[in-house]
């Protein structure tokens, strides 16, 4: 079976998996996760961090207590601007939840542009994932902006994830980023990539 095929029907499986999440459990694991994330060296070691901003109504692990906790430390914080039409994503710092808006997409954005960064001003990035593997390959939607941002960073990577979304292998492809580190609800785990 080729590597687009078999991600397309993991991506199936996983957003099957999502669904079946309640929203009891999804809220209780994202708080976990959130813990263990501020609690580790990750968090306290970096100054200039990058992170998405959560769907919650697909279930992605919650990062709006992770933002709201960033917006209050000395650290400094950017999220992502997409766009879909050359696939491609700028990066802005926010001061506040506030910030937001919804874009035509359903994702929340800044709506006022503040300092941009580039790539490779980024000590930590928190990525998006449908999925990984214990190596750190990571499934993510299938539109590449990640891949393509990820490879301009030396940043250290970091992936949210439910432990059950931990799959035996993530199939890769040569434009494929890998992670550094993956937090579920019950570790911080040093990928093996």
């Amino acid at each position: 079976m080729d590597i687009s095929k078999r991600k397309t029907e993991l991506r199936s499986l996983a957003r099957t998996l999502r669904d079946e999440v309640s929203q009891d459990e999804w809220r209780d694991k994202s708080n976990r996760i959130k813990e263990l994330f501020l609690s580790s060296d990750l968090f306290s070691n970096a100054e200039r961090i990058h992170s998405y901003v959560s769907m919650n109504e697909r279930k992605e692990v919650d990062t709006l207590g992770i933002i709201e906790h960033i917006l209050v430390s000395e650290k400094s914080l950017c999220v992502p601007v997409t766009d879909f039409n050359d696939i491609s994503m700028r990066h802005f710092e926010i001061d506040s939840l506030d910030d937001f808006k919804m874009n035509e997409w359903g994702i929340k954005e800044p709506g006022k542009e503040g300092q941009e960064r580039t790539a490779d001003q980024f000590d930590l990035i928190i990525v998006p994932l449908l999925a990984s593997d214990i190596g750190g390959n990571r499934l993510g939607y299938g539109k590449g902006f990640y891949d393509r941002f990820l490879k301009k960073t030396r940043a250290i990577k970091v992936g949210l994830v439910f432990d059950n979304f931990i799959f035996s292998e993530i199939p890769t492809d040569e434009h494929d980023q890998s992670l550094d580190y993956l937090i579920t609800e019950k570790s911080v785990i040093k990928t093996k990539h």
